[in-house]
Formats: structure tokens, C-alpha cells, sequence
């Protein structure tokens, strides 16, 4: 009896400690992936559209021209450069050969092969 208490004892300790340090490591993912994000270079933002559909946008301003990378759907990872002289104080326009992002203050209008959708930042 002595033995299976053991036994017992020993793998919730293991089984405590393992969850102990995937937390950590997952925790310092988050941090590392927080500050790619928020770069002084990169800026990554969430949007919602009318029909409730996610757009994650990262601008990145480290190159000779600043790019927006977009996530919407099935469209993983595009990159559109922004149009030169498009830029104002609160956005600027990016383009590629079917996409199309105007970003606003608070939100901005994406066109994929001529339609266009509103979205909103969330916040």
C-alpha cells in the first residue's frame, strides 16, 4: 500500500511540474510574439466585419516601403505595399494585384476582386 501511495504521489509531483513548465513556456511564447507585434516597426491590429468575420492586419514600416500583411479567410498572410503618397495622419492605402486595404482611423475597407467590406477595429 505503501508503494501505490508512492507511485501515486510521484506522478501527481511530475504531472504538476510538467504543467508548470509548459505554462511558462507557452508565457514567454505569448511575450515574445507581443513584442514582434508591437515593434516600434510592426504594429498588428484585429478587425471585425459586418458579418463578424475576423481581418488581422500587421503594418510594417522597416522596409523602404511600408507593407500591410493581411489574414482574412482563406487569404493567409498576403502582403500588400503600400501606395506611394497614399498615406495621411490616421491611414494609408495598400495594394497588390486582387487585394486591396484603405486604412482609417478606426476601422477600413477591404476590396478582393472588386467587392468591398467594411470593418471595424476591435479594441
Amino acid at each position: 500500500m505503501k508503494k501505490i501511495t508512492f507511485i501515486l504521489a510521484a506522478t501527481l509531483l511530475l504531472f504538476i511540474a510538467a504543467c508548470t513548465n509548459s505554462n511558462k513556456q507557452e508565457n514567454n511564447a505569448n511575450e515574445v510574439v507581443s513584442e514582434v507585434q508591437n515593434s516600434e516597426t510592426a504594429m498588428s491590429y484585429t478587425y471585425i466585419g459586418a458579418e463578424g468575420k475576423p481581418l488581422s492586419v500587421t503594418y510594417d514600416t522597416s522596409g523602404e516601403t511600408p507593407t500591410a500583411t493581411i489574414s482574412y479567410e482563406d487569404y493567409k498572410n498576403v502582403v500588400l505595399t503600400q501606395i506611394p503618397q497614399s498615406a495621411w495622419a490616421k491611414g494609408a492605402e495598400y495594394e497588390n494585384e486582387t487585394m486591396k486595404w484603405v486604412s482609417a482611423t478606426n476601422g477600413g475597407v477591404l476590396t478582393i476582386d472588386g467587392k468591398e467590406i467594411a470593418f471595424e477595429e476591435v479594441k
